[in-house]
């Protein structure tokens, strides 16, 4: 199996399709999300790198939105970089970081591909990137990026193991056909097999971690995912609101994810002292 082309087909069908209007809305929501669960898929995954995060190490976390893993990483390092693009998540990372009182994160606003590689080469001790991959075509080029910036290690955090039983029910009401998985978010297996084939031992770990948002809020994450797909009529958004509601309880909706956490040591790496 050729997985560059099958990455180059899942992104393809992951794009060209609306992106949010109200990114204020998007970043309240995710904000919202990590708060609720107390960072706990931030804090999963970093409990998945223990064994090579050290007290003194400076990091750097690629699309940080509003700390996901930037403040659980913060809390275990000397120093983390954030880079987040959307201002609007900027400002709730912002908040968040004063909220839990942390005072070792620097925040740079603007996108991985406008940051000067040169200005960043064998910077950091670890490179993380959560949930972000998918957005590149050019898988090879990023995560030999990261791995240009980082002195000892990369890690890509990414959530695995299907959609819940709302989107697979309502995929088959609304398209009229069975669900294949569209709009999963699995990309873990086509970046472990990418760096397997540049001979890369790759660490895997599997977390677990909890879905919990309000009513509201899980009608605007399944509108934006089927959204890509399908227009969602006043009719559409009232059949999304029904489903959510039959497996919400006192106005919230709670349910258990998986993602993979997969870390390897960068090529040349420099040595531990």
């Amino acid at each position: 199996m050729n997985w560059r082309e099958a990455w180059e087909r899942k992104y393809r069908e992951r794009h060209g399709k609306p992106e949010p209007e109200d990114w204020g809305t998007v970043a309240e929501d995710y904000s919202q999300w990590n708060k609720s669960i107390d960072y706990e898929y931030g804090k999963r995954a970093v409990e998945a790198l223990q064994e090579v995060i050290k007290p003194d190490f400076e990091g750097l976390d690629i699309g940080a939105g509003p700390g996901t893993i930037t403040i659980p990483l913060a809390k275990r390092m000397r120093m983390v970089t954030a880079i987040e693009p959307t201002q609007e998540m900027v400002w709730h990372l912002m908040r968040n970081v004063v909220g839990e009182g942390i005072g070792n994160i620097e925040v740079t606003n603007k996108s991985w591909q406008e940051v000067d590689d040169a200005s960043i080469r064998k910077r950091f001790d670890i490179v993380a990137c959560s949930h972000l991959l998918w957005q590149f075509e050019d898988i090879d080029t990023q995560l030999k990026r990261m791995e240009s910036t980082a002195r000892r290690y990369c890690c890509v955090v990414h959530p695995a193991g299907g959609r819940g039983m709302i989107i697979r029910s309502l995929w088959s009401e609304i398209m009229g056909k069975e669900y294949r998985g569209e709009i999963d978010p699995d990309l873990d297996d086509i970046v472990f097999a990418i760096l397997r084939e540049r001979g890369i031992l790759v660490n895997v770990r599997v977390i677990n971690y909890t879905d919990r948002r309000s009513v509201e809020q899980e009608e605007r994450h399944i509108a934006s995912l089927l959204g890509r797909w399908t227009e969602i009529t006043p009719a559409l958004g009232k059949t999304i609101r029904e489903a959510v509601l039959k497996e919400s309880r006192d106005g919230m909706y709670e349910g258990k994810s998986h993602a993979v956490v997969m870390w390897w040591k960068t090529p040349n790496m420099v040595p531990l002292l």
